[in-house]
């Protein structure tokens, strides 16, 4: 797996979705981790949503390094991951920032998850995809999250997080 070190000028952020168990067949059936947020994230609801683990590249850091880094903090867990896709997102501000998206597959053996984060994460969870679904539907899962999710599920390779995605019956 290539992992070129960014600039510092560049602000990519990282996401890993972590399969648990064997990979199923039918995507229905499988678990997939997820973190909640410790905050609201400054939107001003109160909801402290789900979403993917993941965060922001430090400076000189390579793709590899900060999505290990970022899975240590926020799930307690040392994965290798392997490298999937990238997305472009344009944010409110206007500006455009890449998000890296990893997977990785975890044994649900003696799995342990526990956040080192507690300023970002208030917990760790495994869910399906139609737990997840429904948590969106309700407003407890942030849009990027699913997104990303859509796009790993139909083996897109890039793409922008600010198209619409479907997946099966669903489009987000």
């Amino acid at each position: 797996m290539e992992t070129p070190v960014l600039s510092q000028a560049a602000v990519p952020g990282v996401q890993v979705i972590v399969l648990v168990g064997d990979v199923e067949s039918n995507p229905l059936l499988q678990r997939y981790i997820f973190i909640r947020d410790a905050t609201d994230r400054n939107t001003g609801t109160g909801i402290c949503k789900y979403g993917l683990a993941g965060g922001g590249m430090n400076p000189g850091e390579s793709l590899l390094t900060a999505i290990v880094r970022e899975c240590n903090e926020e799930l307690g867990l040392h994965l290798v991951p392997v490298y999937h896709s990238s997305f472009s997102k344009r944010r409110p501000s206007g500006h455009e920032n890449m998000n890296h998206l990893f997977f990785s597959y975890i044994s649900p053996n003696g799995l342990v998850l526990q956040t080192n984060d507690l300023e970002e994460v208030s917990s760790v969870h495994v869910f399906t995809l139609e737990q997840i679904i429904d948590l969106y539907q309700g407003g407890f899962v942030h849009e990027g999250s699913i997104r990303l999710l859509f796009h790993f599920l139909n083996a897109s390779e890039e793409g922008s997080l600010n198209e619409p995605v479907t997946f099966e019956k669903w489009t987000f």
